[in-house]
């Protein structure tokens, strides 16, 4: 049986999780202080064109995001405010932008998801095993240095090796690339790793496409049995002693 030496998580569903509420409390805080900073500024725009520009902004990331693709953070940022007005971006200047991109970037830390009660325990004794741990994300508006804050905030970030996300490299899951860079970046190679996610065509079809062995964490099973899957995060330390 081939050694594993390395195991690489998904972050979201996996990991952690977001709080309903706390979703909908940072969508509004997003929106809102936009709009008062703006104002700040000198920038008087209606909350309902922000919205919309908002909204845009989603429909532009989707359209890359279906290709496997990313896209760092000051594009979709400015491509919003673009459709506020295609003025605002350079009337703004670099302090005007730096401000809203901090309001955007760091929503989610002032309402922030939790973490899963079986992560701490599992990525410590896999670590004392002396498993080389990693993380594989891809992200949505929240970039990758900020989810790095969040995952250090929460005590876990030293656990990993290497930590891949999607709007740093510019490629997502289920794409090959994602996991070949995260592992080679952990000097391992793809027949002696494994990833565990919770999406079974983003993580366990993708991982397993790059050479990985790939396992599912379904955490609303019930405890039914499936072929690669586990209902715990804490299931990995039976199984790779």
């Amino acid at each position: 049986m081939t050694r594993v030496r390395a195991i690489t998580f998904d972050l979201w569903d996996t990991l952690i999780q977001e709080v309903p509420e706390n979703s909908l409390a940072m969508l509004q805080y997003r929106m809102e202080e936009i709009h008062a900073k703006l104002e700040t500024l000198g920038h008087r725009h209606d909350i309902e064109d922000i919205e919309r520009a908002y909204r845009l902004s989603r429909e532009f990331c989707e359209q890359v995001w279906v290709r496997k693709r990313d896209i760092p953070l000051d594009d979709h940022l400015l491509f919003m405010l673009s459709c506020i007005d295609t003025r605002l971006p350079s009337r703004l200047g670099s302090e005007g932008l730096e401000l809203i991109r901090n309001i955007y970037k760091e929503a989610l830390l002032r309402y922030p998801p939790i973490l899963f009660d079986d992560v701490k325990q599992t990525l410590e004794k896999l670590s004392k095993r002396g498993y080389k741990l990693g993380m594989i994300s891809n992200t949505g508006r929240t970039p990758g240095e900020v989810l790095r804050r969040l995952l250090s905030r929460m005590k876990i970030e030293h656990y990993f090796a290497s930590m891949t996300f999607s709007n740093e490299i510019f490629v997502r899951k289920p794409d090959c690339m994602i996991f070949r860079h995260t592992l080679s970046n952990m000097h391992i190679k793809p027949r002696f790793s494994v990833h565990v996610g919770d999406n079974r065509s983003v993580d366990y079809e993708g991982a397993r496409a790059a050479g990985m062995i790939a396992i599912i964490i379904d955490r609303n099973a019930g405890g039914k049995y499936a072929p690669d899957t586990i209902h715990s995060l804490g299931e990995l330390v039976d199984i790779f002693q």
